[in-house]
């Protein structure tokens, strides 16, 4: 914005790559959608510039970093801002950032309501998500394969898009939630059910199988459920999008 500059692009072969603070005497503000991705296999780490404001998705994707420092000056991440970094498992925040926080080398919101970013290069088999958290957000956990045992509170109210894309055989859905974004739990292959508290006013499951609180509408299949048939209960008017996925 203005005369300050963003990343589009890194097209060079560092391993140790270190984003300057300023290009051509324009302070490095942003990094653009894919502007440091996996297809440079050089990269094995990263300095972030210490006036950057923002990422957008997907800016630092597929690499093959193991951690990384955001400074003071962070203001917004977009979803998968680090899409997809699987050996990622450390990120650091400046103290005196006033929008985001690190806690157990994870991300979160300063006000730590929110998990931003799961570090999935962890090797964790088991994930606790804080009692104070109240918003997945989008991504979150996505590819977190590692993990095969999830604990989400009874203060989380959403779950968000792909969130939670994990090896975990199941998910139990506290009463608290109230929003459970498409493909939540896509990709779970290892998913063999999705289990909903009775007092949820919002949802329900049915042997299993994740429908709206009513029985109505069928949200989402797990996809490592046994058997190769499956009958959808009488009483269901409406299919969601994408309910049935590579089950």
């Amino acid at each position: 914005a203005g005369n300050d500059a963003e990343i589009t692009y890194y097209l060079g072969s560092e391993t140790d790559l270190v984003i300057p603070d300023t290009i051509d005497g324009h302070k490095v503000i942003g990094l653009c959608s894919y502007a440091i991705d996996g297809w440079n296999e050089n990269i094995k780490s990263i300095t972030l510039p210490s006036a950057l404001e923002y990422m957008e998705e997907c800016a630092i994707s597929y690499a093959d970093i193991t951690e990384i420092s955001l400074p003071a000056s962070v203001r917004e991440l977009e979803p998968t801002a680090f899409g997809w970094c699987e050996y990622l498992c450390d990120i650091k925040v400046d103290e005196q950032n006033e929008n985001y926080c690190s806690i157990d080398g994870n991300l979160y919101s300063k006000d730590k309501k929110t998990l931003v970013q799961y570090a999935i290069g962890k090797t964790d088999e088991k994930f606790e998500i804080p009692s104070y958290v109240e918003n997945i957000a989008d991504y979150a956990l996505d590819s977190a394969g590692n993990i095969r045992d999830i604990k989400i509170p009874n203060s989380v109210k959403r779950i968000g898009v792909s969130a939670l894309r994990t090896s975990a055989e199941q998910i139990y859905v506290p009463a608290s939630v109230e929003t459970i974004g498409i493909d939540a739990f896509c990709g779970c292959d290892e998913l063999e059910g999705i289990i909903v508290d009775e007092d949820n006013p919002n949802y329900s499951d049915i042997d299993g199988v994740l429908f709206d609180k009513s029985g109505e509408t069928f949200l989402q299949y797990p996809n490592g459920r046994a058997g190769t048939f499956y009958e959808i209960p009488d009483g269901t008017k409406k299919i969601s999008r994408k309910a049935i996925v590579e089950a």
